[in-house]
């Protein structure tokens, strides 16, 4: 939902589109190489979102604890709290491009905060 608003400038509604982003078709096309049934294809996909929020977990609790320097305790808690969230509560049966962008999100905030910290060229032209 915070993507949708984000995009739109307002949250979902009933209109006949998807606001899929061009980067989560790119990483489950290719559960449609395979001939397997569209069970399968279902299956794979939420296994795809399971590992986007590990991901996303890991992203978190660096950035808490390496760039914001917040204590080990509570970047982890942090952390789980926020990957878990969303994934189990909310959308525990859906296939949203929201994995890909909190995890694309996080890792450039990371980037810009460890730029702020160390500034150097070669950190400047990847970010």
């Amino acid at each position: 939902m915070p993507v949708t608003w984000l995009e739109h400038g307002s949250f979902p509604s009933s209109r006949p589109f998807s606001f899929y982003y061009p980067g989560y078709s790119l990483l489950i096309a290719p559960l449609y190489w395979f001939p397997i049934g569209p069970e399968l294809v279902y299956k794979g996909v939420r296994l795809l979102n399971a590992a986007l929020g590990s991901v996303q977990f890991l992203l978190g609790y660096f950035f808490l604890h390496r760039v914001i320097a917040v204590g080990m305790r509570v970047a982890i808690w942090s952390s789980l709290a926020a990957a878990l969230y969303p994934g189990v509560l909310l959308l525990q049966s859906y296939e949203y491009a929201d994995n890909l962008f909190r995890v694309v999100f996080l890792a450039c905030v990371i980037s810009a905060g460890l730029l702020v910290q160390r500034s150097s060229l070669g950190r400047s032209v990847l970010l």
